[in-house]
């Protein structure tokens, strides 16, 4: 049956022709009634427009509770079903789907319902929020999307125009931009020593854009500008996708793409640093209506036609040193430029000297990459002595004297020399000592313009400082800057750090003159002074690419048992357990101390916020504030809270320990985490899993923060309302994310058997870096997005499961039997007995063959054990308890799935028995 009649109405109408069958059975007799109509029907869908991706509740009777059972189409374009009752469903509008009429089939009955309008896709430029992000993944759970920095590195260059920008002879135009990448290439291959290859193809021809440059190109009317706007980015990169696409290329052979964008030689910045899973846009004037979904999220940036080679490589870089994911960001990325530091309160920006000797600096003037980045590559490795030798500071007097050598075109192979020294202060601050040298007669792309003052051959020594802050976007980051002024350092000039006697001294600038080798003397003297300042560091690891911390975790009862295993430092890995709601869970960190001196009265606060977010906007919740009483040098203290989380809410955990006089940096004194793990139950194909996520403004002013979802695998998609959203300063707005598993369950159950049944997804979330001042030679640097934060989510598919239990008492001792339906073996059950007062004991136990358990619970073989849990921690005692044990009386008793391997969580029946 088909009507457009609100539901009450519709009710209303039946109960009408109802009672007249029942006065024309009373008048004339006969036989039954006509039947009633039977189907679904629709009465009302909310919201009646939107954008394809947009999630509709449709409203009405006679669905089926099956989501899997209707069929929902929007004018004729099947939609996605993700929850269904018998009076509402909530289906996702899918791509390429246009203007029109909803309708609902269950059983070979169809309703149709009111019409659902289309927008046209919005304009970021013009404040608009973005259309939702929505699409199923393809490739293998866990795939980061990332460019490794040694192998092969596949590069496709995607070259458009726009419409009123055709280039003048496309032809030339072309083989200059292979010929710019022939250098990227060539750098890579020297700066590697052959580790890395890059492997460039470009599209056989150029493509017209849909818009003209007014559409993408932003001019220099604000700071960052010009370049493209960042509001069109992702219009540009899915335009630029389907140019690929268009030209036989697929997306998923490559690990980057760039796109060249031609506007007749208009200047823009480039930006870099960002990736995508899925492009799209829709632009119906322009026939246009891009749906591409790949397997694993790809490394992209966007740069102009005329744009030095410097700057490729420079952009390139953002994907190997920032995507999160890549081998080097599961350590900590740097910047150097001096307006990444202008908040930072630990280094002035005119300290940032290091750009002349920085790819991630003055790109234009080619250098090389500075020490800690060439380790962080890997181009240097650390465990052998002929690329990096490390030195431990402390207070005992020291001295070395060490032969460096220039990188030049090969690697060093002398026992006695190095390419890089390496001084560990604390986690906090390190320095680097290298030798630098033009290319002179070489082959050598790089380093030819570094500043060498009057230093001979061409080069000299530079020692860079590399410290732990945090920016004004709150994520934590390396500031590297040079140690001396920005120049080479010749025979007997030295680089000095007073607070910890420390001296670098150029002995010989010209042991050898190409590759050009330096003896340099490190010492630091035993004549420290009793002032405290600079020999320790308090810290925590921070978060890695999976917005996760080793030093957070969770501990719930029983305790000292987690759900995950253990790293090699004795951590329980992820979350440790899954939080339960509405009761105490002991919230754990990990304080490290690094450096010479020991650190006394730490005090360490614990936060919460929720919902879990993108970004940070300062809007934590002060949990508990704890004071351990000293950690000795080069060790750690563990700690914890009492936390008890809110029944279906998610939270974000953050310790922050507070800076002490004399620590090195309080930069790395916070972590936090924003991992979640989620169960979707199953008895035939999965439920999604829904989270509310904030996206939080970190700056002090108005900004559109890029959204993206990565690591989406095939069985699963992903919906979250905005693919960008506009935030005022500090302002946050919500909204839910959904996992949609898209398979039957017995699917996942095969996949576990070749890959796992857990998948990692994760949404985050960039902002835009730009910078206002020129570098040498009167350029403006490249902007990037910046990353302020993202979640993961867990997500593990599980029999859909229920729990009964059974209990009786004999005098002390309670007997507790119950069975797990549908029968599973193995499966983790946890007994919670709880006394008059509220006190709870709990046991975990494993079912049978059958899905069955048992458990026998004395609380006097517990009263030991309870003494001294409450003697421990108070917090445990329910107010009106008599603090004493054992309890006897009548005791509740429920059982619960928590993380089991296969069952999903539930919970059985509550029963009573009375122990004396």
């Amino acid at each position: 049956m088909s009507n457009n009649v609100p539901e009450e109405e519709y009710g209303f109408f039946r109960r009408i022709w109802e009672a007249i069958l029942r006065l024309i059975r009373r008048l004339f007799g006969g036989g039954a009634p006509p039947s009633p109509p039977v189907g679904p029907s629709i009465s009302l869908i909310s919201p009646d427009k939107g954008y394809r991706g947009t999630l509709v509740a449709i409203q009405g009777s006679g669905f089926s509770e099956t989501r899997e059972d209707n069929k929902v189409t929007f004018n004729g374009v099947e939609a996605e079903v993700v929850k269904a009752s018998t009076t509402e469903i909530k289906a996702i509008v899918q791509t390429g789907t246009q203007t029109g009429a909803v309708e609902v089939t269950v059983d070979g009955n169809t309703a149709t319902g009111p019409d659902f309008t289309v927008l046209p896709y919005p304009n970021a430029g013009a404040g608009e929020d973005g259309p939702p992000i929505y699409f199923s993944g393809t490739g293998a759970p866990g795939a980061a999307g990332n460019v490794s920095p040694t192998g092969t590195a596949k590069v496709l260059v995607s070259i458009v125009y726009p419409s009123d920008q055709t280039p003048a002879n496309p032809t030339n135009l072309r083989q200059d931009i292979i010929d710019i990448w022939d250098d990227v290439t060539t750098f890579y291959d020297q700066a590697s020593f052959n580790d890395l290859t890059v492997d460039i193809d470009i599209l056989s021809s150029w493509h017209e854009l849909s818009g003209n440059q007014a559409t993408y190109y932003k001019a220099n009317s604000e700071a960052g500008y010009p370049n493209i706007d960042w509001g069109v980015i992702d219009r540009l990169m899915a335009e630029a996708a389907q140019a690929a696409e268009d030209d036989g290329y697929d997306l998923n052979d490559y690990d980057m793409m760039a796109c060249v964008i031609n506007l007749n030689g208009t200047f823009i910045r480039a930006w870099g640093g960002f990736s995508r899973q899925n492009f799209a846009y829709e632009n119906s004037s322009a026939g246009l209506d891009i749906d591409i979904t790949l397997d694993d999220p790809l490394p992209l940036f966007v740069i102009g036609e005329e744009a030095d080679w410097g700057r490729c490589a420079h952009e390139f870089a953002h994907n190997l040193l920032d995507q999160s994911g890549a081998s080097v960001t599961d350590r900590i990325g740097g910047v150097t430029l001096g307006e990444d530091v202008y908040s930072s309160d630990l280094i002035d920006s005119s300290e940032a000297t290091a750009a002349d000797f920085e790819m991630m600096g003055f790109h234009d003037d080619h250098p090389l990459f500075s020490g800690y980045y060439m380790e962080q590559l890997g181009y240097y490795d650390t465990s052998d002595p002929e690329h990096i030798r490390t030195l431990n500071w402390d207070r005992n007097p020291t001295s070395n004297e060490i032969e460096i050598v220039a990188h030049g075109l090969s690697i060093n192979t002398a026992a006695d020399r190095c390419h890089l020294v390496k001084i560990k202060v604390a986690e906090g601050l390190f320095y680097y000592i290298e030798v630098r040298q033009r290319p002179g007669s070489t082959s050598q792309i790089f380093d030819d313009s570094i500043p060498v003052g009057s230093a001979p051959n061409d080069g000299g020594v530079i020692v860079t400082r590399v410290l732990t802050d945090t920016i004004n976007i709150n994520q934590q980051t390396r500031f590297i800057t040079l140690l001396h002024d920005p120049v080479v350092l010749k025979n007997g000039e030295t680089a000095v750090d007073p607070a910890r006697a420390l001296t670098i001294s150029v002995e010989d600038d010209g042991v050898a003159s190409r590759p050009l080798v330096c003896s340099v003397k490190v010492e630091w003297a035993q004549e420290i002074s009793d002032d405290p300042d600079g020999r320790f560091d308090l810290n925590l690891e921070p978060w890695d690419s999976n917005w996760q911390t080793p030093d957070i975790w969770v501990d719930r009862d029983p305790y000292g048992s987690y759900d995950k295993s253990n790293d090699s430092e004795g951590r329980p890995k992820g979350n440790g357990d899954k939080p339960r709601p509405a009761e105490i869970n002991r919230f754990y960190s990990r304080i490290h101390n690094d450096g010479a001196d020991d650190a006394s009265d730490v005090k360490v606060t614990f936060y919460s916020v929720e919902p879990p977010g993108v970004g940070d906007n300062g809007n934590w919740s002060p949990l508990k504030t704890e004071t351990i009483s000293s950690i000795t040098a080069d060790d750690f203290e563990d700690i914890y809270v009492n936390w008890v989380p809110v029944v279906d809410r998610h939270t974000c955990l953050k310790v922050y320990v507070q800076h002490q006089l004399g620590e090195i940096t309080g930069g790395n004194n916070a972590a936090q985490e924003n991992v979640f793990d989620f169960e979707a139950p199953a008895s035939s194909v999965p439920s999604p899993v829904r989270m509310p996520v904030a996206v939080r403004n970190p700056l002090d002013k108005r900004v559109c923060v890029h959204l993206r979802t990565s690591r989406v695998p095939m069985g699963y998609s992903v919906h979250y309302p905005h693919r960008w959203v506009w935030l005022d300063p500090k302002q946050e707005r919500s909204f839910p994310i959904m996992i949609i598993p898209t398979e039957d369950y017995g699917w996942y159950t095969e996949f576990r058997r070749k890959i796992g049944m857990t998948t990692d997804i994760s949404l985050q979330g960039d902002v835009p870096r730009m910078y206002a001042d020129k570098v040498s030679p009167n350029t403006y640097p490249a902007s990037w997005a910046f990353p302020i934060g993202g979640i993961t989510m867990s997500v593990t598919p599980k029999r859909r499961a229920s729990i009964e239990i059974q209990a009786e008492s004999e005098g002390r001792t309670a007997y507790v039997t119950g069975n797990l339906t549908p029968p599973m073996d193995n499966e983790r059950v946890r007994i919670d007995y709880t006394d008059q007062f509220g006190f709870r004991n709990s046991a975990v136990v494993s079912t049978g063959v059958n899905g069955q358990f048992s458990h026998r619970f004395s609380p006097e073989k517990m009263q030991d054990e309870n003494a001294r849990l409450v003697e421990q921690d108070p917090d445990h005692l329910p107010k009106n308890h008599p603090g004493t044990f054992p309890v006897w009386g009548e005791y509740r008793i429920q059982a619960h799935t928590i993380n089991s391997p296969n069952a999903s969580q539930a919970s059985s029946n509550v029963v009573s028995v009375k122990l004396q």
